[in-house]
């Protein structure tokens, strides 16, 4: 049923932006008409929604609504990764209250007309919270390789996502039992991987 509302929800929106596309955004809408040039970095941003932008603007006329869908995608796949893991560690019900409030938020319904790098790095920011969790409660060297990932790829959608990194960094050294963790391989195996 979840997957099904976060469907219906990425669809309906993305059909209302693509009827309402002489009212958006210029950049967004010079980014889809033109496209961008498939680089691995640019001046100003990391690359990901310009990739993405780019994808859209060869659509032709459904490039409006692609590129509405891709952002909804991102925002409310960012929204189903929390549920299911508030679910993993919380229960159904608090799953449910968290999906529905993702999906009532801006986030999931009118900023993705604005579509930018806020965007991009919604499910990377879900995805850094989960496997940092794993990575500080479990331990072991494919969590934390899998952690160095998310954040890795979390940068070419956004630098942002070092703002997340950091405080987890310090509740990492709060926490006695994560605190011993430094001495293992792990957190020097995410960093190497963040950082290749």
């Amino acid at each position: 049923a979840s997957a099904a509302l976060v469907l219906v929800q990425i669809c309906a929106w993305a059909a209302l932006g693509a009827l309402f596309e002489g009212s958006i955004d210029a950049d967004v809408a010079e980014g889809v008409v033109d496209g961008r040039e498939w680089q691995l970095s640019y001046l100003r941003h990391p690359p990901l929604s310009s990739w993405l932008s780019g994808v859209a603007s060869t659509t032709g006329p459904w490039r409006y609504f692609v590129l509405f869908a891709i952002a909804l995608t991102f925002g409310c796949g960012a929204f189903a990764l929390v549920s299911l893991f508030i679910r993993r560690v919380d229960g159904r019900a608090a799953s449910l209250v968290a999906l529905l409030a993702g999906l009532g938020s801006p986030y999931a319904t009118y900023w993705p007309f604005k579509f930018n790098h806020n965007i991009g790095v919604m499910p990377f920011w879900a995805l850094v919270l989960w496997t940092a969790w794993n990575a500080f409660e479990g331990g072991s060297l494919a969590s934390w390789a899998l952690f160095g990932a998310v954040v890795g790829f979390g940068l070419w959608a956004k630098y942002a996502i070092l703002h997340l990194v950091a405080p987890l960094g310090v509740a990492f050294l709060l926490v006695p039992e994560w605190r011993k963790r430094l001495a293992g391989p792990g957190p020097w195996l995410a960093a190497a991987i963040t950082v290749a």
